[in-house]
């Protein structure tokens, strides 16, 4: 065999290998979100989109102090809606840098959202408060305005949450676009208080804004 017919032969079948890893990549690029079934997560889906108050610690009594801890300890999301959402029902694919202390949360988090969830409405329900509504809708379409399934009020989007290894924190990315040109959006970080088990806003941080 001819050093130019081993050659062709060679390049033949490299071509057929990458063809085949492109298939597959476009095959998987195109299979269905996995339903995210964690109860933890659907629990911080609501905390997130319907804040508790920070618990207030029992040694202060004194209406006026504990008034002032709420003030101090209270985290608003400002821009994002209270009550009722149109939320899209799949969840944002992305990444946070990885960092000390809170390196084993944000690993959680990143593998994750390297791919997207679909949010099972069955099983956010039973966490979601009764003054509270949210109607799942599907991905709006941007262009020059919200497409006509989308929400007047806008679409809401959460990533899937972050743990620690004990599951005591959480981090989980909170936005809401009212249009192509006007939306908010957010880093939250949750602790489970030790008390009751609800998860409660400890801080934000202001991802984008426009």
């Amino acid at each position: 065999m001819t050093k130019g017919r081993l050659s062709k032969i060679i390049v033949s079948l490299v071509c057929g290998l990458l063809t085949c890893i492109l298939a597959q990549t476009l095959l998987l690029a195109k299979e269905d979100p996995t339903i995210v079934a964690d109860n933890d997560e659907y629990s911080v889906f609501a905390a997130v989109m319907f804040p508790r108050n920070p618990e207030i610690p029992e040694h202060i009594k004194d209406d006026l102090q504990r008034r002032i801890f709420l003030d101090e300890n209270r985290v608003a999301l400002v821009g994002i809606p209270s009550n009722h959402f149109g939320l899209c029902r799949i969840t944002s694919k992305s990444t946070l840098p990885v960092r000390q202390p809170d390196q084993e949360m944000i690993i959680d988090y990143n593998l994750k959202n390297a791919q997207a969830g679909l949010i099972d409405m069955n099983k956010l329900q039973p966490f979601v408060p009764k003054n509270g509504g949210i109607n799942l809708v599907d991905p709006p379409r941007f262009s020059m305005s919200l497409d006509s399934k989308a929400p007047r009020s806008g679409v809401t989007f959460l990533s899937r949450p972050g743990f620690n290894n004990s599951r005591t924190k959480a981090v989980i990315q909170i936005a809401h676009v009212a249009d192509p040109e006007m939306g908010v959006g957010y880093s939250v970080y949750l602790d489970k208080s030790k008390l009751s088990g609800n998860w409660i806003i400890t801080g934000a941080d202001l991802t984008r804004r426009y």
